[in-house]
């Protein structure tokens, strides 16, 4: 199995922690930018066939250069907190300490100038409302606090309030917006019926949990399947399979079938603001669609890591996010477990088998993650998940529909399923048995969450005939938390 992207994304990912885990100051990392650049312009000039692979890695390399501001000069004071004036433009949300921070670029500030525009800012909001912020252009005031760490440049504006919003819409947001507004208004309409009907599609379907009670959350949190809320793969696969359909019996080009669903899926993707679970299932859709189209042959792996290269280009920070983590951990998991017990048995699987070992890689990929941010592990999730599955995707098929033909009837339909699921996740969650909680877990260093994936590659391309088949897979995570454990606590 040839896999060149593997060759750029593996060293690219770990530069990336050293700088997000600030491992080495700025001075340093341009030294080893330099150093490898020569090592490049070496290996170029001596093996031909590398040319291509090198050009990426040395665009990927001046990519870290610009977004991580590493040109810019080392400042070796601590500016005192003040009140400042920003215009800042968003690109994500992080969680803090419990505290949700906006975090985007300066484009201007009314001090220091020289040295903070362009600088990445952490904003702790307290005059939002629940609109997104997300790639919108806001004049904020409140306290900065400037740290020097390393040599990196870490700010902070706290007590932070929006001034006002500059609107720039661009011709999708003309699109989108009142796309949006339509798509929650008649997802609203289900109220009268139950109003934890409505906060349960606008999960499923937009990724917007807010306004989910606590009691259903945890009904979702003890049952592993709290992905659910999170618009990934699995709603991406159900909408391209939906339109596959319908696209199928209207269409006899399969080209124009796969770019009008390629559309859709873009659309969707700034309907829900583009999380990286769903940008990486899209990339994965359309990596393997233009692989079968041209070349008559697809590879899931390769998608999957190309997918991640992209991803990472475009935005390196997004490796420190569950979303991301769990979204790659995982697939990669499932991909590598199936063709793994594929290469080992020769008669097709059952579909309830096939399903079974799709839970379970599942469950493996995620169980370090889960545990680490959640302080949970979940192994009843393996079973709950494969009984929700066909529920949530008569959800989302009837949410598609009742946008068209909206009727009462089809909002019963989905308070039927609603139900069901409630009552399926309720009936097989059992503190001590299907899931176990640890209150005095110590967090693990960042690194270990890519690790995982990284050493789940390694070994099943090259020591996986040393353990048990099954029991290996769960085993991994397990070793890789004792030796983070031993290392950094």
């Amino acid at each position: 199995m040839r896999l060149p992207f593997i060759n750029i994304l593996l060293p690219y990912v770990i530069i990336i922690l050293i700088i997000e885990n600030k491992l080495l100051s700025p001075n340093t990392i341009l030294c080893l930018f330099y150093i490898i650049s020569l090592v490049l312009i070496f290996v170029s000039i001596k093996f031909e066939r590398a040319r291509i692979i090198v050009f990426l890695f040395v665009i990927s390399l001046y990519n870290l250069f610009l977004i991580y501001n590493l040109d810019k000069e080392e400042i070796n004071v601590t500016l005192p907190e003040r009140e400042v004036t920003v215009e800042v433009i968003f690109n994500k949300k992080k969680m803090i300490s419990g505290d949700i921070y906006y975090v985007g670029l300066i484009k201007d500030i009314n001090i220091n100038k020289k040295y903070l525009n362009e600088l990445i800012i952490h904003s702790k909001l307290i005059n939002f409302d629940e609109t997104d912020l997300i790639n919108k252009n806001v004049v904020i005031k409140g306290l900065l606090s400037y740290l020097n760490q390393n040599g990196y440049q870490e700010l902070v504006i706290s007590r932070c309030r929006i001034l006002f919003k500059k609107e720039k819409k661009s011709i999708i947001d003309n699109i989108i917006i009142p796309l949006r507004k339509y798509i929650i208004n008649t997802l609203d309409k289900s109220s009268n019926i139950n109003p934890d009907l409505v906060h349960f599609q606008n999960g499923i379907f937009l990724g917007k949990t807010e306004n989910i009670s606590e009691g259903v959350y945890n009904v979702f949190k003890f049952s592993g399947t709290l992905h659910l809320f999170a618009v990934s793969g699995l709603h991406i696969g159900f909408i391209y399979v939906i339109f596959k359909k319908v696209f199928s019996y209207i269409f006899e080009q399969r080209i124009t079938i796969e770019v009008l669903i390629t559309i859709i899926l873009i659309l969707y993707l700034y309907l829900v603001n583009h999380p990286p679970s769903a940008v990486r299932a899209l990339l994965m859709i359309n990596s393997w669609q233009v692989s079968q189209i041209i070349f008559k042959k697809k590879n899931s792996i390769s998608s999957l890591i190309l997918s991640c290269f992209v991803v990472l280009l475009w935005d390196p920070g997004s490796i420190m996010e569950i979303g991301f983590q769990l979204s790659y951990t995982v697939v990669l998991s499932i991909l590598i477990i199936r063709l793994n017990l594929r290469k080992k048995e020769k008669k097709q699987n059952s579909k309830i088998k096939d399903s079974l070992i799709i839970s379970y890689a599942a469950f493996c990929g995620s169980f370090l993650l889960i545990f680490d941010y959640f302080q949970i592990i979940v192994p009843g999730s393996i079973f709950i998940n494969i009984l929700l599955i066909p529920f949530i995707f008569i959800v989302i098929n009837c949410i598609f529909i009742n946008l068209i033909f909206t009727t009462e009837f089809l909002n019963y339909v989905i308070y039927f399923n609603y139900k069901s699921i409630i009552l399926i996740t309720n009936s097989l969650s059992y503190s001590g048995l299907t899931f176990f909680q640890f209150d005095d877990h110590v967090p693990l260093h960042n690194i270990s969450h890519i690790m995982y994936p990284i050493s789940l590659f390694i070994f099943f391309s090259r020591f996986n005939r040393f353990l048990p088949r099954y029991f290996s897979y769960v085993l991994i995570p397990i070793i890789i938390w004792g030796g983070v454990t031993l290392i950094f606590i």
